[in-house]
């Protein structure tokens, strides 16, 4: 297992738990709108006029805020596996680096206690995310505009009932705020930034490996289907100081004379899955050759044509992501509707609307696993549901 699959593995498990607190709760709500729903127009008026409205709201958040709790005591635990996982790693390619060097590294735990300050840190970080992304008024807000709306008498109630629904499937019970305005789903928040976390630990750990051994150079890491901002720089050895103009994103010259400059985020940041490795300039042999690097460029330009177009691979993959939660949000909102389906004819075919959305998503899924299959993209279905097997011992 390298290391892009070893976050794939722990990343998907901890947004899984994440998304499938929000999955139950947005059930739970369609079940709250159904009993809504069954009581008669005075019953419903009397009920709005009483406290149990609050205390039923009430009630559902903190159910909601108890299963996110416990994804998130679950998900702690794994951020320091991973933790453990990525330092072994890291320092077994130390290790054999080192030893070519004729140079013994300090032991495992010494890399681990130097680096435990950014364990604190992405664990601090995800507490707050947790915190910024508990059920709040929202949730007490739709279902209790919606009772209103209902109760008044004016309002279609398979079309209310339908809006509400969307909504809470839309922007679900976790949301986290950024401060540029932004906000994001907690398990897609979570799933992006603990990326960024880990790789920037992996990044620490190599920093200390080339002071240990005094490497002096960095080789980026390359892959299949880079995005295009940092496809040139894939695969080069840089001088320290070299890298550092590439990382203040002025021009910098590798150690072949070729220069590279990169736009609008340096190597490993923001999302970016890129590593750099010590490199120790006429010991270590390269992991990729120019001609591998040129045709690793040519066979993402080259792409596939999907819809009536040519697109990159890089453009394929991010195509796949994107169907990939379009599914999920689909099935939420699916289960969102389940218990609603038999209330209404309206809401049936609401109900059906969704599950052949959800079938069309499927195919063109599929469609587009096997024209990118042949040039080695993997699809990646378990990011489209949550497999009852893949939260570990974690149940609703």
């Amino acid at each position: 297992m390298n290391l892009d699959e070893l976050l794939d593995l722990y990343i998907n498990r901890i947004a899984n738990r994440i998304w499938l607190a929000e999955d139950r709760h947005l059930t739970d709500a369609g079940e709250r709108i159904r009993r809504l729903q069954s009581m008669a127009p005075e019953q419903l008026r009397e009920y709005l006029h009483s406290q149990q409205p609050l205390a039923d709201l009430n009630a559902d958040a903190r159910r909601a805020n108890r299963n996110l709790g416990r994804a998130n005591v679950a998900n702690e635990r794994d951020i320091e596996r991973l933790f453990d996982e990525v330092m072994t790693m890291t320092y077994s390619g130390g290790v054999a680096l080192a030893a070519r060097k004729g140079v013994t590294l300090p032991p495992l735990e010494t890399f681990k206690a130097r680096s435990g300050y950014m364990l604190m840190a992405a664990l601090g970080r995800y507490r707050h995310m947790a915190r910024s992304g508990a059920v709040d008024s929202r949730y007490k807000n739709k279902i209790g505009k919606m009772t209103r709306l209902i109760a008044d008498g004016g309002a279609d109630l398979p079309s209310v009932m339908r809006k509400t629904i969307r909504e809470l499937a839309r922007e679900g019970i976790s949301t986290i705020s950024y401060a540029s305005g932004r906000s994001m789903r907690m398990d897609s928040a979570v799933r992006r930034d603990l990326v960024g976390e880990f790789t920037s630990i992996v990044q620490d750990v190599q920093k200390q490996i080339a002071t240990e051994i005094g490497a002096d150079g960095w080789e980026i890491s390359a892959h299949e289907h880079s995005a295009e901002d940092h496809e040139d720089a894939q695969g080069n050895i840089f001088t320290h100081a070299e890298y550092e103009k590439l990382q203040n994103l002025e021009t910098a010259v590798d150690i072949d004379g070729v220069p590279h400059h990169l736009e609008g985020r340096p190597i490993g940041y923001w999302n970016c899955r890129h590593i750099f490795y010590p490199f120790i300039i006429g010991v270590s042999q390269r992991a990729h050759s120019p001609d591998e690097l040129a045709q690793l460029k040519k066979r993402n330009a080259d792409g596939v044509v999907w819809n009536g177009q040519r697109i990159s691979l890089y453009e394929a993959e991010q195509a796949q992501r994107k169907l990939e939660t379009a599914m999920r949000r689909e099935r939420e909102m699916l289960n969102a509707l389940k218990p609603l389906r038999d209330t209404d004819p309206k809401m049936r075919n609401e109900w059906r609307r969704s599950n052949n959305r959800l079938t069309d998503l499927r195919l063109e899924y599929r469609r587009l696993g096997a024209t990118v299959r042949p040039h080695g993209l993997r699809m990646k279905p378990e990011r489209s549901y949550v497999p009852r097997g893949s939260v570990g011992n974690f149940r609703l």
